[in-house]
């Protein structure tokens, strides 16, 4: 299930999982990354 996000996407969800307060599950990669993925897309748009 990676739904073609690029891996510029999931190395800004390591980058963030390496410094939040609790850990981030590996179940939880993917979704991390392509809410960045959302996030980052949508402020290039504006």
């Amino acid at each position: 299930m990676n739904h073609d996000i690029p891996l510029k996407y999931f190395d800004i969800a390591d980058e963030y999982a390496t410094e939040c307060a609790e850990p981030v599950a590996e179940a939880e990669r993917t979704p991390l990354a392509h809410y960045f993925q959302l996030l980052l897309t949508r402020f290039d748009e504006q």
